[in-house]
């Protein structure tokens, strides 16, 4: 009986010391390539300050709160702003839906889907890497139209 408490204590002890989560932190809107992330702008050795990565397009390290185990990514082509003619890109750590148009409560990778609202999910240390999810789907598909179009001539 001893043994086994002493076990539960350990391990306890060993959730507890567990380092938090850190994901990258980032929200911007854009109308066109120019204003997207520049997805080569993702440094670990960033770490947010307070007001970093709120409607900002400079990704920096946020380390999630406690219980939070998700980062993500969040990108919206079109429909956005009161024009509908801005797409978003936002990410870090998730605790809830980022908006209205997010269809789900948990937080599910869509990134197989032809929805104009693609969401990466993941669980690693700065893993949301990928701020414009939309624009690899689009050069991936005229790749493959290009390549259809040649096979067929």
């Amino acid at each position: 009986m001893k043994s086994f408490a002493l076990f539960l204590l350990v391990a306890l002890a060993m959730l507890s010391s567990a380092a938090a989560l850190t994901c990258y932190k980032y929200e911007t809107t854009h109308k066109s390539e120019a204003g997207k992330i520049d997805e080569g702008a993702f440094d670990p050795d960033k770490a947010c300050s307070d007001n970093d990565g709120a409607g900002d397009s400079t990704p920096c390290v946020q380390t999630c709160e406690d219980g939070l185990t998700i980062c993500y990514n969040y990108y919206q082509d079109r429909g956005f702003g009161g024009s509908g003619n801005y797409g978003r890109s936002k990410g870090g750590c998730f605790s809830e839906p980022v908006d209205d148009l997010w269809t789900s409560e948990g937080c599910t990778s869509n990134l197989d889907t032809a929805s104009d609202n693609l969401r990466n999910c993941c669980t690693e240390d700065n893993c949301n890497t990928r701020p414009n999810a939309a624009s690899t789907l689009s050069v991936m598909s005229a790749v493959f139209a290009i390549l259809l179009m040649a096979i067929l001539a």
